[in-house]
């Protein structure tokens, strides 16, 4: 498993992002989570000087963001970060029907099969947070997920505080085990997305500062063979922190990440799974399927 560290909810730009950057591979990540936009803010030099950081270091990197970013964008992306470049993953697309709240799929997987010739010419993967997290769902919306499965690139990213909001508020995902959860996902395990929660939001809080039980996650993962890129998100704003803070909690949280990673066999028996581990964007009437 690599460690990664999500500097896209951050919004930094600019030298420093590249800073950041510096202080966070020099601390033992393997690699870093940007946004689309956020790149793409940068000038000409200062993606430069970016990609040959990450050259230099030989730091892997994703991208995560919205299917409202110009395709033409992630084609300049693809084309700057070449071989770096490990995955692309995007927010789901929902909209309103009589049955209730349904994905998109129709937009999504149309955007995603033109990405796929840069994912196919550069080497990337690609795929959706937190969709379809179940067999039944990709059933459910097989016609259009489907074509894009059988490319081998198309894949899906966890976000584990998602995980427990949905559980914690609506009642997903309740009748498993987080260890079963993983093991039960009917696509490629591209990214895990890590912070921490009360299960009321999403707080993006350091790892072991809410309820998620990450011994459970972490023998989840080893269970299912993961050897992507678990990416720690920690957003101090979000709960009562300031910026000058997120590289203490980021690298406290990467020690207890390691923690539980090192020998999660050997971590609090499965008997104790709480339940806790969450899973979706918390949007009411959202169907597990």
């Amino acid at each position: 498993m690599k460690y990664a560290v999500a500097l896209g909810e951050i919004g930094v730009e600019g030298g420093a992002l590249l800073a950041q950057v510096c202080s966070f591979a020099d601390a033992g990540f393997d690699a870093m989570s940007f946004s689309p936009t956020q790149l793409m803010a940068l000038t000409e030099k200062e993606q430069s000087e970016l990609r040959a950081c990450l050259d230099e270091r030989k730091l892997q990197c994703t991208l995560h963001g919205g299917f409202d970013t110009p395709p033409s964008d992630l084609h300049k992306l693809a084309d700057l970060l070449a071989g770096g470049l490990v995955s692309v993953t995007f927010d789901p697309i929902l909209h309103w029907t009589a049955a209730g709240q349904l994905y998109d799929t129709q937009q999504m997987c149309g955007y995603l099969a033109e990405l796929d010739v840069d994912a196919a010419k550069y080497g990337f993967s690609y795929g959706i947070e937190d969709f379809p997290e179940t067999a039944a769902a990709f059933r459910f919306y097989r016609e259009n997920l489907a074509p894009l499965a059988a490319t081998s690139r198309f894949g899906i990213l966890v976000d584990v505080g998602h995980l427990n909001v949905s559980r914690c508020q609506y009642g997903y995902h309740t009748d498993v085990t987080t260890e079963a959860y993983f093991a039960g996902l009917p696509l490629p395990l591209l990214e895990v997305h890590l912070s921490d929660n009360h299960g009321t939001r999403d707080e993006h809080l350091p790892l072991g500062a809410g309820d998620i039980d990450f011994h459970a996650v972490a023998r989840g993962l080893a269970q299912r063979g993961f050897d992507g890129l678990s990416t720690i998100e920690i957003v101090p704003s979000q709960h009562g922190g300031d910026h000058a803070q997120l590289l203490s909690q980021t690298l406290d949280s990467l020690a207890f990440w390691r923690g539980m990673t090192d020998a999660p066999e050997t971590n609090d028996s499965a008997e104790q799974e709480d339940g806790k581990s969450g899973g979706h964007h918390s949007r009411p009437g959202l169907s597990p399927l």
